[in-house]
Formats: C-alpha cells, sequence, structure tokens
C-alpha cells in the first residue's frame, strides 16, 4: 500500500467529517457533507393581509437531465483534489428547502402561507398554473436556474434565480433576478466544515436580497 493509499481515508475523514463520498460513486455519495438549507429562524418581517402561495422551481440542467439528485447542493475538494458531493442537510429537494425558509419567513412576519410543492418536469408554464389553482391572493414562483457550491480553501456559491409574483388573474405584481458568483473563506479545520460555515451565512443573505427590495413587499399587499 503506498503512502497515498494509506492517508486517504484518514484524511477523508479529517477533511470531509461527514463522510467519505467520492463522485466515481456519485448515486451513493449523498450520505457526505450536508449543508442547512432550512431556515427556521428565518423572518422577512414583512406584514401583510394577503394569503401567499409559494412555489420553487428546480430549473438546475444537471437536475432536470438526472446527472444530479433533487438534493444536490454542490461539491467540496479534499487535499488530494478529489471532488465530493454536497447535498441538503434535511435529505429533501433543494426546492422544497428552499420553499420551506421562504414561507417560514414570511410566516414569521405576520403573513399567512401556504407552500406549494411542484416537480421539475412541470415546466414554468405548468408549475404557473399549478400554483394559480390555490386559494390564496398572491402568488410567488421562485425559479433555481443555478444553485449550488464549491469549496476547496474558498467557498464559492454560484447562484442564478429568478422570481415572479402575481396576481389571483396571474397578473405579474412583480420580479425579482439575483445572478452571480460570491466567494468567501471563513475559518474552519475541514474544507467540509468551511462550506457548511458559509453557506449558512450566504443562503439567508441573497432570500432577504429577493424579498427585501421594496417592490416585492409592495407586491404582496392587497392594493389591487
Amino acid at each position: 500500500m503506498n503512502a497515498r493509499s494509506r492517508l486517504s481515508p484518514l484524511l477523508c475523514i479529517l477533511s470531509l467529517a461527514a463522510g467519505c463520498a467520492h463522485l466515481d460513486d456519485p448515486f451513493g455519495a449523498y450520505t457526505g457533507i450536508k449543508h442547512p438549507y432550512e431556515w427556521w429562524d428565518g423572518n422577512f418581517r414583512i406584514e401583510s393581509d394577503a394569503i401567499v402561495a409559494v412555489a420553487v422551481l428546480d430549473r438546475r440542467s444537471y437536475v432536470l437531465s438526472g446527472e444530479k439528485p433533487l438534493n444536490f447542493t454542490g461539491t467540496v475538494i479534499d487535499g488530494f483534489g478529489d471532488r465530493f458531493y454536497t447535498v441538503t442537510r434535511s435529505s429533501y429537494p433543494l426546492a422544497r428547502d428552499f420553499g420551506e425558509s421562504i414561507a417560514q419567513a414570511l410566516r414569521a412576519g405576520g403573513t399567512e402561507t401556504i407552500r406549494v410543492d411542484i416537480q421539475p418536469t412541470y415546466g414554468r408554464r405548468a408549475a404557473k398554473k399549478r400554483l394559480l389553482s390555490e386559494e390564496a391572493d398572491r402568488f410567488v414562483l421562485v425559479n433555481l436556474w443555478e444553485w449550488s457550491s464549491n469549496t476547496f480553501w474558498n467557498t464559492e456559491l454560484f447562484y442564478s434565480v429568478e422570481m415572479e409574483i402575481y396576481n389571483r388573474s396571474g397578473k405579474v405584481l412583480a420580479s425579482k433576478e439575483l445572478q452571480g458568483t460570491d466567494v468567501k473563506f471563513i475559518n474552519a479545520f475541514s474544507p467540509g466544515g468551511r462550506s457548511i460555515k458559509v453557506v449558512s451565512e450566504l443562503y439567508p443573505k441573497k432570500l432577504k436580497e429577493l424579498f427585501l427590495d421594496p417592490k416585492v413587499v409592495d407586491s404582496l399587499t392587497l392594493s389591487d
């Protein structure tokens, strides 16, 4: 056994700390690093008399193709340059965790909210139709075109998110897009630990950027 063979299991334990899930075995890999996408203490502090229905549609190309599962969140690179998958801590689809986080943050501010689960196979038009079938006053549809992170030394969060808010007739009252890459380093022992800390910090910030835009806040009222 060479030096690398002897060190690999130990390095995997030390650097990932949550499982040794290598990309060579992708669909056995989803017990590795788990990112916390449940924003249980979220609060947008938006108070509205409207009943708001929320749906998040996963449009990531590698999810739609079946290359990666619905709970995929990114990769971590160890000291040898090997890549490992990361997934949601809840094991639920990322879109579901997004939807629940948004619904929780609206409820905490005093807005009655309904979370609607929609499979990626619906597509955008069908997703909107399904969402508008709910008994609500406002309808929020979030499209995740990209959302993943990559960690070696820094953590990079790649995102492309598009949100539309409709009234009962399906008219678009407001829209918001976020697209870019945020890069951050947090002092933590392992790449896996760093990825968890950075995601825990950046995720709520991005949700707030979506919802605390004044035009979005106004669209969630019953003024029309």
